[in-house]
Order: C-alpha cells, then structure tokens, then sequence
C-alpha cells in the first residue's frame, strides 16, 4: 500500500474510524515494523481514547498537544507545567485593570491576544510576563518548544509512520511541528485524514488550504 496518502472524508464518513483502519492495515502488512514506531495524531481526547479502544495496539496515541509535552519531556527530563484556564483568566484580569482596559471581558482578551497579537502586542507582552514569572506554558508554547526542539534534536524521535486525524483544521503551529517531524527523519511516512469543507478550527487558526499545501509535498 503506499505509504504517503491523503484520505477524503465528507462529513459522516468516519474519518476517525478510517485513521484506525489505516493503522490495523499498516501493522498487518508491514510485519518489519514494531507498533511503537507507529504514532497517531488527533485533536482532542476523546478522538484518541476512541482510536486506543478500536486499535487495542500499542502504538502512540496522542493530541497534538499531548505530543508536544512527550517531546518536550525527552528532551528536557521533566513535563513542563501547564497553565490552566483559571489562571489565564485570573492574568487578564490583571492585564485588564493594568492597562485600564474598558469594555473588553477576559476570555475575549485571550482569544484577541492569541488570534490577533498585532493587534494586542502590549496585552501580549504583559500575558508573556505573567506567564513566564509563574514558570507556566500554554498550549501554544507546548508547540512552539517541541518544535524548536524537533528541529535542534535529531535523537528524539523514532517514528517510521505518523497518522494524523482531521487534517483540515491543522494550524501553521501544528504544521510546523510535522515539517520538524519529518526532518527528524525524512524517510518518516505520513497518512493525513480529512475533509477540507469541513473545518470548524479557523476561528482558532486553521490553515487555509492545508491539505492542499500537504499534498504537494506528499
């Protein structure tokens, strides 16, 4: 079966189920490769419990997150700290009465300050500084850091394929860490499930077109 592939998957049509037919497919055919060398990407817990239940294999299974911390612990020795949605309400409030902000709530703040920071760098700045002084990361951080790591590290991965589910919501943060996965290894294959009229993560920063940007590479 070839090893580079794209799945289409209109709504309804079980992408998440396709993603666990493609591995037990794999694991069948190529009998050379141990199942630990195998890694699953989705977006949420519940997508990666459902694929360790209909899979029974052990293979990795993660979030993208969830991937970011593990890479982050092998580099470092130690999983980094995560700041919790109270905290990061607490800090705009601060950030909120520190810069006399008026008719903006938190939750919005953060959503402005993550999805539009040219037009909140000094809200930016302050989040920053907050985070950093309670020795916190957020999720983008997780990113970021593996990423850098990926990209300075070529010991840290040991992947020969990676399944990743719901493609077309992949942000440009997302899409790095798989670029950096794959110069961890370049013979590293990947199998990219989803539909792209049916992403619901633009709001959250999305990539416009990313399956078709994965294509041309694959």
């Amino acid at each position: 079966i070839p090893l580079n592939q794209i799945f289409y998957g209109p709504p309804g049509t079980g992408k998440t189920y396709t993603v666990g037919l493609a591995i037990k497919d794999f694991l069948k055919n190529f009998k050379g490769v141990e199942e630990k060398q195998c890694l699953a990407i989705t977006f949420t817990n519940n997508a990666a419990n459902e694929l360790r239940d209909r899979i029974n294999r052990l293979i990795d299974i993660y979030t993208f997150h969830a991937f970011a911390r593990e890479v982050i612990y092998k580099n470092d020795g130690f999983y980094p700290n995560i700041i919790t949605e109270a905290d990061i309400l607490v800090v705009m409030k601060d950030i909120i009465k520190e810069l006399g902000l008026k008719d903006i709530k938190d939750r919005a703040l953060f959503d402005g300050i993550k999805h539009d920071p040219e037009k909140n760098q000094l809200a930016l700045l302050f989040y920053t500084k907050h985070k950093n002084d309670m020795l916190l990361m957020d999720f983008d951080d997780l990113l970021i850091k593996a990423t850098e790591y990926l990209n300075n590290n070529l010991d840290l991965l040991d992947y020969c394929i990676v399944f990743v589910d719901e493609t077309q919501d992949v942000s440009q943060l997302q899409l790095d860490l798989l670029y950096a996965m794959q110069r961890q290894n370049c013979c590293i294959q990947f199998k990219f499930v989803g539909d792209p009229n049916q992403s619901i993560m633009v709001f959250a920063g999305a990539v416009g077109n990313v399956i078709g940007i994965l294509a041309e590479r694959v």
